[in-house]
C-alpha cells in the first residue's frame, strides 16, 4: 500500500487528517494572519492621519506640497476598512489559536 515516494503525505493523525494537511492549514493561517495584520495598521494608520486634517467647511483638505485634495467623507470609508480588518485579524488570530491547540 505505501510506496517509498509519499510516505510523508500518508501519515495519517490522531482525527484522520494527515500531518502534511495540519501543517499546511498551520503556515496558511499564520500567513493570513500577517496579512490582515499589516492591512489592520495601514488602514488604521491612514485612517488617523485622515481625522487629523483640517477640513474646510466643504469637507475638502488641499495640500499644497502634493497639490491634493482629501475628503472628509473618505474618514469614514477608512474607518470601516480599519475595523472589518481588525475583525478579520482578531478571528484568525483566534482560528490559529484553536488549530495550534489540536
Amino acid at each position: 500500500m505505501l510506496n517509498a515516494a509519499t510516505p510523508f503525505i500518508l501519515s495519517v493523525g490522531d482525527n484522520g487528517k494527515t500531518e502534511l494537511v495540519n501543517k499546511m492549514k498551520k503556515w496558511t493561517l499564520v500567513i493570513l494572519t500577517i496579512f490582515t495584520s499589516v492591512l489592520t495598521f495601514i488602514f488604521s494608520l491612514t485612517l488617523f492621519n485622515r481625522i487629523r486634517m483640517n477640513y474646510n467647511t466643504e469637507g475638502n483638505y488641499f495640500d499644497e506640497n502634493s497639490a491634493v485634495v482629501y475628503h472628509e467623507q473618505a474618514v469614514f470609508v477608512y474607518g470601516i476598512l480599519a475595523f472589518v480588518s481588525l475583525l478579520v485579524t482578531t478571528l484568525t488570530i483566534w482560528r490559529l489559536k484553536v488549530n495550534l491547540k489540536k
